[in-house]
This record gives structure tokens, C-alpha cells and sequence, in this order.
């Protein structure tokens, strides 16, 4: 990670749209993979220094907010449905009990 400031924060492209997310906030909840990012993973690229995950970049955003906030929201019109934000990432290891519909 010599590129993303010496370690301290990591590169994860989701379905091609690109995120640069302090390695702290990714630890905030150690329990999932993205908390757990080693170089060793089949899905690190040494040679772009990202991480890759083949799932719904908006959806993503969405994680990666709750990450930073502790609540699931969306920003679109319509509620974001448990279903596809958890079906969506069970690869990263998201653990959907905490979820509450008053969250989300």
C-alpha cells in the first residue's frame, strides 16, 4: 500500500467506481472482510493497489456510510430494501443483525 499514504488508507473498486477509505473507518466494525484487508486476498490487484468486489456500486455507498455514521440510510427515494443491501454484500461478511428497520 505505498501508494494510498503509506498504509493508512486502502482502495477498494466496487463494480468500478473507485473508493479511497481510511483503514480506521473500515475497522470500526471488525467482524466483516472489509475490516480484514490483507494483500494476500485473490481480490487484491498488486499492480493497481486496490481490492475489487464485483457488487452494486451504489449500493456500496451505502455501506461504506454506514461504516462512517453507524446508520443504514439511502439517498433515494424509495427505502433501501434489507434484501438487496444484505444479498449484495453477504461477501463482505456484513452482519445483517444489525439491521433494524428503524435504521434503515
Amino acid at each position: 500500500m505505498a501508494t494510498a499514504a503509506a498504509g493508512n488508507r486502502v482502495c477498494v473498486n466496487v463494480g468500478g467506481v473507485r473508493h479511497e477509505i481510511h483503514r480506521s473507518t473500515l475497522r470500526k466494525i471488525p467482524a466483516t472482510r472489509l475490516a480484514r484487508l490483507t494483500e494476500t486476498q485473490s481480490n487484491y490487484d498488486i499492480v493497481l493497489d486496490e481490492y475489487f468486489f464485483d457488487r452494486h456500486p451504489a449500493v456500496f455507498t451505502q455501506v461504506l456510510n454506514y461504516y462512517r455514521t453507524g446508520k443504514a440510510r439511502t439517498t433515494c427515494r424509495r427505502p433501501l430494501s434489507v434484501g438487496c443491501f444484505c444479498n449484495s454484500y453477504v461477501l463482505l461478511a456484513y452482519n445483517i443483525h444489525t439491521f433494524s428497520h428503524s435504521t434503515i
